[in-house]
């Protein structure tokens, strides 16, 4: 295997509403795994896992913001180089 890295990402995600999104409405914390695999010197592949750990959203109880945000989020990017 040539180039393989793994990694650690988060992100911080906030929804907004109202006409000019004026008003916060929920926020939430993802953490996960990532990987990037310089397949060869043209063809990439970049993939992460990322699972919600923490949020809020306005008017409802509990650590997640389970409304306005998924509770996991997977992504998957095929690079080609020319």
């Amino acid at each position: 295997m040539k180039d393989l890295f793994f990694g650690l990402e988060t992100a911080y995600a906030r929804a907004h509403d109202g006409i000019a999104l004026n008003r916060s409405v929920g926020s939430a914390w993802f953490v996960g795994p990532n990987m990037f695999w310089q397949i060869n010197e043209k063809v990439s592949l970049q993939a992460a896992y990322s699972i919600q750990v923490s949020g809020n959203a306005r008017g409802l109880a509990g650590n997640l913001n389970l409304r306005d945000f998924s509770r996991s989020v997977a992504k998957l990017k095929l690079g080609f180089s020319f």
